[in-house]
């Protein structure tokens, strides 16, 4: 019986990793300057959608969460933004932005 040795790499495919690369890079960037410089944070932000969207890849709920629809600011709870529980329906997870004023509600789940 003879064994068939394979040089394929056991690291797995993803198409344009280096187009997630890029965006993750963008991504850290936004987090680090979201106290300090806000304004360059959002520009941050906003290159992560923008990327996204033209290579038609879709961000992690976490990832979108976390930035703001309005002026695309990066959410540090009490200093760009304030979450609010309501307990209407089902719950909800109300975060409003500092910056702009948007409020986003998120559903919220028994686990």
């Amino acid at each position: 019986m003879v064994q068939h040795e394979t040089n394929i790499s056991k690291e797995t495919f993803i198409r344009s990793r280096d187009v997630f690369e890029r965006i993750n890079y963008l991504y850290q960037l936004s987090q680090y300057w979201s106290v300090t410089n806000p304004n360059l944070a959002a520009y941050y932000a906003k290159l992560v959608i923008s990327i996204s969207k033209k290579s038609v890849l879709r961000l992690d709920n976490s990832i979108k969460r976390s930035i703001c629809k309005g002026c695309h600011g990066y959410f540090v709870e009490g200093k760009t933004t304030y979450t609010i529980y309501k307990k209407e329906h089902r719950g909800q997870l109300v975060k409003t932005c500092k910056r702009c004023g948007i409020s986003k509600r998120y559903p919220v789940t028994k686990s």
